[in-house]
């Protein structure tokens, strides 16, 4: 059988992100600790999930600092549930697909978070000005995990949690 191209163009960015799922070792039904847990020792450092109060009042609804002892995701503290947790899988996507190691641009941004140096904060704002290939790359690997997490739930009052089972 011959297989059909996609007219899309993602295919390669779909293929990273599989492959990015595989490396984890968790399988296809994951809970969010574990996930959590696997991306701290895959990136090799501790890991630190943040709500943050005043975030998200503009374009920005979560920041990922890369720092040499922890890992920090600072998130906008949103009512729903599910879109926190998007919001946190997007920024363990660009951990897991390395992208603090990607070029960043030159914005002065000292006066958001002055303690920081100026190169870890504009790597993290860089991320959130473009709908790049990273940023698309990114937000395909959060769907994967969140398709995992999705998988590990069990329904509670046999009420389903997939979309489709409940609309068609």
């Amino acid at each position: 059988m011959r297989r059909r191209l996609r007219r899309d163009g993602l295919g390669p960015v779909r293929r990273e992100a599989s492959e990015a799922v595989s490396r984890l070792g968790l399988g296809s039904a994951f809970g969010f600790h574990e996930l959590v847990d696997s991306v701290a020792r895959f990136r090799g450092t501790r890991l630190d999930i943040r709500a943050v109060p005043s975030l998200g009042k503009g374009e920005v609804s979560a920041l990922w600092l890369s720092m040499r002892d922890i890992e920090l995701i600072l998130h906008v503290d949103a009512d729903s549930e599910l879109y926190r947790e998007q919001i946190i899988l997007h920024e363990l996507a660009h951990m897991i697909l390395g992208h603090d190691l990607q070029e960043t641009g030159s914005m002065a941004q000292n006066s958001l978070l002055p303690d920081l140096p100026a190169a870890l904060i504009q790597g993290a704002l860089a991320r959130c000005r473009v709908r790049s290939r990273i940023e698309l790359a990114a937000e395909v690997l959060a769907d994967l995990l969140a398709k995992g997490l999705s998988a590990s739930r069990v329904p509670s009052g046999g009420e389903p949690l997939k979309f489709s089972e409940v609309f068609g």
